[in-house]
């Protein structure tokens, strides 16, 4: 991430938590994104190389959680849209399933 300044208590108790949940990681790299990457932190845009691959990885994160929270978001429409049973009839499958349990273990109730 490029350089920020910290400017409250928050923001201080947020990078040392941060900062403690990083972990190292080898990674392999071309030639020509080594040389992308230096010229970063060279250049005074980002601090460290963990820098340059942690704000690069961001935006794949957020993206792979907007397509999950989207496939959620659908499969609890396409349930609410789906045909729905009783709280009764809940209760009554539930039972049903508790006791095939009991049975398939050699449970008495």
């Amino acid at each position: 991430m490029p350089r920020q300044f910290i400017r409250s208590v928050p923001q201080l108790l947020a990078h040392i938590a941060r900062r403690s949940e990083s972990k190292t990681l080898a990674a392999c790299l071309t030639e020509q994104q080594n040389s992308f990457a230096r010229s970063l932190v060279e250049g005074g845009r980002y601090s460290s190389m963990s820098s340059v691959f942690q704000h690069g990885l961001e935006p794949l994160r957020q993206k792979t959680e907007t397509v999950e929270t989207a496939a959620l978001r659908e499969l609890v429409q396409r349930r609410l849209n789906g045909p729905m049973i009783s709280a009764t009839e809940m209760e009554i499958r539930v039972a049903g399933m508790i006791e095939r349990k009991r049975r398939v273990v050699r449970v008495d109730s």
